[in-house]
């Protein structure tokens, strides 16, 4: 789930300078021994994907979590958005090795995004 320079994948329609968002949330995704590796292929995968963007997405960043793994954290319009992304992508997950990570979603109270 990366927004790339990349001719191959899309890019989510541009959104006014400064927007703010107060309905939304936080998902964050811990991988212990994760690598980047193996988080591009995933991501690759995604991007292929007929559906990708999905519905709901707002935005992604990933990198290292500085213990030897990984760190995703998203951000969604709504918690029903991002489940119906985990169904749509779960082969793509456990193709890349990813099926046993457990996300922590919270509410965001804002979302900025520029």
């Amino acid at each position: 789930m990366c927004w790339s320079r990349s001719p191959r994948l899309r890019h989510p329609p541009s959104p006014p300078p400064y927007w703010s968002r107060d309905t939304a949330v936080i998902v964050t995704v811990e991988i212990p021994g994760g690598t980047q590796e193996q988080y591009e292929e995933t991501n690759r995968l995604l991007a292929a994907a007929e559906w990708f963007p999905p519905e709901g997405f707002i935005a992604h960043a990933a990198g290292p979590d500085g213990s030897g793994g990984w760190r995703v954290v998203d951000f969604w319009e709504s918690e029903d958005d991002f489940l119906a992304f985990v169904e749509r992508a779960r082969p793509i997950f456990e193709r890349g090795g990813l099926s046993s990570v457990l996300p922590k979603v919270q509410e965001a109270v804002n979302v900025i995004v520029r």
